[in-house]
């Protein structure tokens, strides 16, 4: 009989101490989700390239093959 009382009051112990474990780990993961920072170390503002339109660029123009060719070419030129 103290046998079986030993071992669920282990179990329950045991349970107890995982479960506050995980609980823990998940409490910290949310609080660190949003404050790390971007790959290169620097604001994401600073990293990030500004897409801009090519030159002569108005929206809907790309309706010809040559348009589309064009400013593909022009923005593989930037190396955007």
């Amino acid at each position: 009989m103290p046998y079986e009382a030993v071992s669920r009051a282990l179990a329950y112990v045991s349970c107890l101490t995982t479960m506050s474990l995980f609980a823990t780990s998940m409490a910290i993961a949310a609080v660190n989700v949003g404050s790390g920072r971007s790959a290169g170390g620097c604001p994401s503002s600073a990293c990030t390239a500004q897409v801009q339109k090519p030159p002569g660029m108005a929206k809907g123009s790309l309706t010809s093959k040559a348009r589309v060719e064009a400013a593909a070419s022009t923005i593989q030129a930037k190396k955007i």
